[in-house]
């Protein structure tokens, strides 16, 4: 697919006028963000044609189309949000948001967008716009409360303010939510305020202020009203904030706004290594909501929560496409996430497995660079029904792609965790866009240790795939993705799985902290030693409750709610574990981990700081390290997270096994909390292949069991009284023979 080129950008750095404008959130390090402006000229396909732009720039499986550029939109401003509209007639409109005002784009013709209106509003770097009917609703953080603007006569070049809505609390505003469905509007944030619910159904031009919620700071949410489920029918807003203007707590809440004069929260979930949850979006299927982080500290990565659960959303995991640059807004639609990445661009992802993404497109607005800065795309809108997709970008204004998008998407089943050492059965799904799977081509590609290796693929039907595993190096780590060309030679490929691979599992030590089972504490720190006892949360970055649920952990101080000035400071502080046996074949060490260096946003030096891990086989007379935290990655800012490893791939085990912890307040101002919770040895085990192969249990592996194998050829008519199958697939076949031909003999 064609790629074109973006022109380039001036060399003149101009810094935002910040006392001139609205301040967004609290710490929004937008304001003090220097840029570069576009000052080239605008570009449409259909009339400058293909050659009209210079430089670099495009990207992959995505076609530009237009781009006007903010000379033309709204000269010297910055552009900001952007929301789409389809008239009565048909035809769709980009509006676009600016620090002066919001631009009305016709891109019925994406090759030759025209701007057709403008609608002055108060000064701001932050302005948002959604649709209901034929109005459109305008909020900012310059204040000016609700504009309402009629978009009946747009066709005609007719944009018009109808009313000004102030009511409801302070005017300022950071965005703008609708249920279309309901017909309920939600402002979100502006100040301390949360959501604040207005009703479009009883007058869309003058709508009545009807309820709030204000438990929280709300930066952005989604109201939706519930097809399906417990909940089907009601409107629910999934709200992206948190405290102290959205960056204590951080996380998504799920709160029942059909009755808006009393909203009741069902539910919520922070996730690992949050700082601000920015904004997200709910799947089709309202199983699963997607979030940005706008101040995470590593790769580009969105959040995945299920959400089938109201009253229990749980995050899944976090998936990472390993570009540096910031994520801003998403939106699903279908099968797709359509992020607006800033300075990346556009990154068009695959959710067709809804834990496990797959970018299949993108195109970079911002080429030079790809830093965690405030530059580029802002948001992006992919809902009209021609398949065109428009972005904004804060310095080089509008984007307009078409999106004939050819790619394949990958629905892969779960791995069993663990999985068998003998090997098992694995499937996928690859579901096409606009091109054709070449079945011949399908493979699986997997890592067990030993090296990369890959098996065929058979399909099932046209879209459905299935392979068996050999027998797998144990105990181990699988790491397994699939890949197959399309018909015109197109290489696609999925996101990396991984599972254990182990047959067997014993827990021979475990602490829940409950007493103390042998640990002591050593250190220079002046204040916050490790202690161990019910947490008491001060929203200083130290854990709300302990790890494994029993009660207690071990933490850096404890001091109490009153206080709350407990951690660690000037120095250094260690807990070392008693000894430990770990000397069975294949013992894992496993603990639960609190560590946040930010503070929470409290402290002058947030983020520098790291927690670091060791381990000894000889009773604490030498450490070998085992892990760093920090000092900016996704677990530095709290939450606790589970982790293991195999003793044996760092010392020789013993029964003096050992591991100490030590966080530590190198840096000026740092705001150190550190947990350790559910310290165990368990130790996995491995079936040996050899003696599955010896079917009837003889001593020997020859012709007798070969019999065996071959009489059970095909599918398990009785899956539970199949003994050829020793790959547990359900199919006794080439996977099993190969297994008896590799130890045919005596044992």
């Amino acid at each position: 697919m064609r790629s074109i080129a973006l022109f380039g950008y001036s060399s003149v750095s101009i810094g935002l006028l910040v006392g001139s404008l609205a301040v967004g959130h609290e710490n929004d390090p937008k304001a003090f963000e220097k840029r570069t402006p576009n000052l080239g000229p605008s570009w449409r396909l259909d009339v400058e044609g293909a050659n009209g732009i210079a430089g670099t720039g495009g990207g992959e499986g995505i076609q530009l189309a237009a781009n006007i550029t903010m000379g033309e939109i709204d000269s010297g401003e910055d552009g900001n949000d952007i929301w789409g509209y389809t008239s009565a007639s048909g035809r769709e409109y980009a509006l676009m948001g600016t620090t002066s005002g919001t631009s009305f784009i016709e891109v019925t013709n994406p090759g030759n967008p025209q701007i057709v209106g403008y609608i002055d509003g108060p000064n701001s770097l932050w302005r948002d716009v959604k649709t209901y009917g034929p109005f459109a609703y305008i909020v900012s953080e310059g204040g000016s409360g609700i504009q309402v603007i009629s978009l009946s006569g747009i066709d005609n070049g007719n944009i018009s303010l109808a009313s000004t809505i102030t009511t409801g609390g302070g005017t300022a505003t950071h965005n703008v939510a609708i249920d279309p469905v309901r017909g309920m509007l939600a402002r979100c944030g502006g100040g301390s305020s949360g959501i604040r619910l207005y009703d479009l159904l009883i007058n869309p031009t003058n709508p009545p202020f009807v309820g709030e919620w204000s438990d929280e700071y709300v930066h952005d949410a989604q109201l939706h009203t519930m097809t399906t489920g417990p909940y089907a029918g009601r409107t629910i807003a999934f709200c992206c904030g948190g405290l102290n203007g959205g960056s204590t707590n951080t996380g998504l809440d799920i709160i029942d706004v059909t009755s808006p004069s009393n909203p009741v929260r069902l539910g919520g979930v922070q996730y690992p290594g949050g700082s601000y949850c920015h904004q997200g979006w709910l799947s089709a299927d309202e199983q699963y909501f997607y979030i940005n982080d706008e101040l995470y500290s590593g790769t580009s990565s969105t959040f995945i929560v299920r959400v089938s659960d109201l009253q229990n959303p749980a995050f899944v995991t976090r998936w990472t496409n390993n570009n540096s640059a910031i994520c801003h807004n998403l939106y699903v639609a279908g099968d797709l996430i359509y992020c607006a990445n800033y300075q990346s661009g556009l990154r068009v992802l695959d959710k067709s497995n809804p834990q496990a993404l797959t970018e299949v497109a993108f195109y970079d607005t911002y080429p030079s660079g790809d830093n965690q800065s405030f530059n580029g795309l802002w948001s992006v809108y992919p809902y009209f029904d021609s398949g065109t997709v428009i972005g904004s970008d804060i310095e080089s204004g509008l984007f307009v792609w078409s999106t004939d998008l050819s790619y394949i998407g990958f629905n892969v089943t779960e791995l069993p965790d663990p999985i068998s050492s003998s090997g098992a059965m694995v499937s996928v799904e690859m579901l096409p866009n606009d091109t054709t799977i070449d079945a011949s081509t399908a493979v699986a590609v997997f890592n067990d240790g030993t090296g990369s290796q890959q098996i065929s693929l058979s399909p099932i039907d046209g879209t459905n795939f299935t392979g068996t595993l050999p027998a797998l190096e144990c105990p181990g780590q699988l790491s397994i993705r699939f890949a197959v060309f399309d018909t015109d030679g197109e290489l696609y490929e999925s996101s990396n799985s991984t599972t254990s691979i182990y047959d067997g599992q014993e827990v021979v030590f475990y602490d829940d902290a409950q007493t103390n089972a042998g640990y002591s504490v050593s250190g220079n720190a002046l204040d916050g030693s490790w202690d161990r006892g019910v947490p008491v949360q001060c929203n200083r970055g130290d854990p709300g409750s302990d790890g494994d649920g029993s009660g207690s952990c071990w933490l850096t101080d404890n001091s109490s709610a009153a206080s709350c000035n407990s951690d660690v400071d000037d120095g250094s502080t260690t807990l070392t574990s008693p000894a430990l046996d770990a000397t069975a074949t294949g013992a894992n060490l496993s603990y639960w981990c609190w560590y946040d260096n930010t503070g929470s946003g409290t402290g002058a030096d947030p983020g520098n700081d790291v927690f670091v891990v060791e381990i000894s086989g000889d009773n604490g007379s030498s450490w070998t390290g085992l892990e760093i935290v920090g000092p900016s990655d996704a677990r530095s800012s709290g939450g606790w997270n589970r982790v293991s490893f195999l003793v044996s791939d760092y010392v020789t085990p013993s029964t003096s096994v050992r591991v100490r912890f030590t966080a530590a307040d190198e840096n000026a101002g740092s705001v150190i909390e550190a947990g350790i919770d559910g310290l165990s040895i368990d130790v996995v085990s491995c079936d040996d292949a050899s003696i599955l192969a010896d079917i009837n249990n003889d001593g020997l592996v020859d012709g007798q069991d070969l019999s065996i194998v071959l009489g059970f050829w095909g599918a398990c008519e009785d899956p539970g009284n199949c003994p050829a199958d020793l790959t547990l697939d359900g199919i006794v076949d080439g996977q099993d023979l190969s297994i008896v031909l590799g130890f045919w003999g005596s044992l």
